[in-house]
């Protein structure tokens, strides 16, 4: 009798183990494996037990031992915590997963009650889950915390459940634990990830939803911004699709939102006519998002309401369309007003050439008067010698009829000799004067490029304005570099030079108040020269310093400034004779004008 209770002890309480064991965590294969096997060898050794003689229980028990091993070992390797005790509580079982989880070794466990290994508190709930097991017959699942050997809280899922012999017996309590620290941080997190998907779904002022579907059900989540811009209430409408809503305006659109949903593309901007709950209609944007994982599928769906902006692009294009009218009416109003600018400017530009023209005359009406006023001169004195000698030849021829003494004869030839002298000075000054002014007035009237030296050049010019020059009372030096030839346009030098000596005086230097007017001019590197002209007049206003140029622009306008001497200078020098003009003017200098030009100007002439 002895050998029969130990094999049914045998049998019994590693298969109770077992059990407990898939009770807690489900099926796992070392587990169907090891209960398939034992089981088979366990009803072998039954029926050998029952069925053999007395001398054949020895070998049973043998297999039976040997099956008790492999159970061992499979319990040793399982993962889960496994433990037993007696009907006092005592530890008669653990395996190595519940000494590490415990992180007690196997000699302090074995034979030993919870109040001995476990502070207090936690030992009496243990007892008392031991002895609700028991009483009940049915497993008792619970959850507790443990302390683990680097100070960190584990979080222990058991299950308990009773132990029993062959005759339904009570002999102790079955345990069974695993670590679900990291499955409880999973769940916490994961509730805590919820939380705030639901905070922002309800919070977003964007009208969403999402719909799920889990093992053939379904289920609609809608914001407060859906049911804010829909006008739907959630009691009636929580758990209805678009389409029972009557969401959709086109049947069309109701039909590709269903074959969006089926496809599980992603939709993004998608623009729709939809139905509000009050009927009112408005235009959408949709964006959905399909979501897949185990348990199901979930359909992501944001709704922003584009008809404002609709409406005002609607506007923004009529608007586009009126103004490209009122574009293309003013744009033919102003190629008009431009037409008609053109030929005013072509007015103003021919004017302005003829006003150049007749101040280019002017000035050579103002040379032919001065010059007329120096030829007066000398040709008058030479009339008046010429009347003296035909008279005194007449008084000679009449004398000779009545006979002429030689003293007679000396005085007239004296007095021929002395009026030949002075008609042959005042007629080669008024040659002089002539080929001055032929050679100016030549220059001026045409453009013709030559090459000329440039002192001859000034002093022919200048002589051409001595009249004006003496009448101001000033003095004009002139300091020019001896052999400064210039292969340009002595025209338009002499037009410029005029000009500045005319503006000096008429601008600069007081009304018969002595003054001085400078001219120097020198070589300037290899390919240029520089001349300056200096009065010592009145200074410009600074003011006035950037307009001294313009067309028109003059301070004497009625006292016979024309506004367009410095803009001949300036269009003359910058065009035609390829240089640059700059002024100088303040209270110690006077006033100064410097210009930069080459030795042999361009052969076309800057566009200014």
């Amino acid at each position: 009798m002895p050998n029969a209770l130990r094999l049914v002890c045998m049998v019994t309480l590693p298969w109770l183990l077992v059990a407990g064991a898939w009770l807690l965590h489900g099926p796992a294969p070392w587990m169907v494996g090891g209960a398939v096997l034992g089981f088979a060898i366990n009803a072998i050794l039954v029926v050998r037990y029952v069925a053999r003689p007395q001398k054949e229980v020895s070998l049973a028990l043998a297999e039976l031992q040997q099956q008790h091993a492999l159970l061992q070992t499979l319990l040793k390797d399982s993962p889960t915590a496994i433990a037993a005790k007696d009907l006092d509580g005592r530890f008669v079982f653990c395996n190595p997963a519940f000494l590490a989880l415990h992180s007690l070794p196997n000699s302090q466990v074995i034979g030993k009650t919870d109040h001995e290994l476990l502070p207090l508190a936690m030992a009496d709930t243990f007892r008392a889950t031991d002895l609700a097991a028991m009483q009940s017959k049915e497993a008792q699942r619970y959850r507790s915390t443990l302390e683990a050997q680097d100070g960190a809280t584990l979080h222990v899922e058991s299950l308990k459940y009773v132990l029993q012999d062959s005759r339904g017996v009570t002999i102790g309590v079955g345990l069974s634990a695993i670590d679900v620290t990291d499955k409880e941080a999973a769940e916490t997190a994961l509730r805590e990830s919820q939380a705030r998907f639901f905070k922002l779904f309800e919070s977003s002022p964007v009208p969403m939803v999402y719909h799920v579907i889990r093992e053939g059900t379904r289920q609609f989540f809608r914001n407060d911004a859906f049911y804010a811009t829909f006008l739907f209430s959630r009691e009636h409408s929580s758990n209805k699709s678009f389409d029972e809503l009557g969401m959709w305006a086109s049947p069309q659109d109701s039909a590709q939102g269903r074959h969006n949903q089926l496809g599980g593309k992603p939709v993004d901007n998608w623009v729709v006519e939809m139905v509000r709950g009050d009927g009112s209609h408005g235009w959408f944007a949709l964006f959905g998002r399909v979501l897949e994982d185990p348990e199901g599928v979930m359909f992501v769906t944001t709704l922003i309401d584009v008809s404002e902006p609709l409406r005002a692009r609607e506007e923004v294009m009529a608007l586009n369309t009126q103004l490209e009218d009122r574009v293309q009416e003013r744009t033919q109003q102003l190629q008009s007003a431009n037409e008609e600018l053109s030929q005013t400017l072509d007015s103003l530009n021919e004017t302005m050439e003829q006003l150049v023209q007749s101040e280019k005359l002017a000035s050579l009406g103002a040379l032919m008067a001065g010059m007329s006023h120096e030829l007066n001169t000398p040709i008058g004195n030479g009339l008046t010698v010429a009347s003296s000698l035909d008279h005194k030849v007449r008084e000679f021829v009449a004398q000779s009829a009545l006979g002429v003494r030689k003293s007679t004869l000396d005085q007239f030839i004296s007095d021929t000799q002395f009026a030949a002298d002075i008609l042959v000075r005042n007629l080669a000054q008024a040659g002089t004067l002539i080929s001055s002014f032929k050679s100016v007035a030549v220059d001026q009237t045409s453009a013709q490029r030559r090459l000329f030296n440039l002192r001859a050049v000034v002093s022919e010019i200048v002589l051409t304005l001595s009249p004006a020059i003496r009448k101001s009372a000033c003095h004009l030096v002139q300091d020019i570099e001896l052999t400064l030839e210039l292969d340009s346009y002595p025209g338009a030098f002499g037009q410029v030079l005029s000009n500045l000596i005319n503006n000096a005086i008429i601008h600069g230097l007081e009304p018969e108040t002595p003054g001085h007017i400078t001219i120097i001019a020198r070589r300037q590197g290899t390919h240029h020269a520089e001349v300056r002209v200096q009065n010592s007049g009145i200074p410009i206003d600074p003011a006035h310093l950037k307009r001294i140029f313009d067309p028109f622009f003059t301070t004497r306008l009625g006292q016979g400034g024309s506004g367009l001497g410095l803009h001949i200078v300036h269009t003359l020098v910058t065009g035609l004779l390829g240089g640059k003009v700059t002024v100088n003017s303040n209270e110690a200098l006077g006033t100064e004008f410097v210009l930069l030009l080459p030795l042999r100007a361009p052969a076309t002439p800057a566009t200014t």
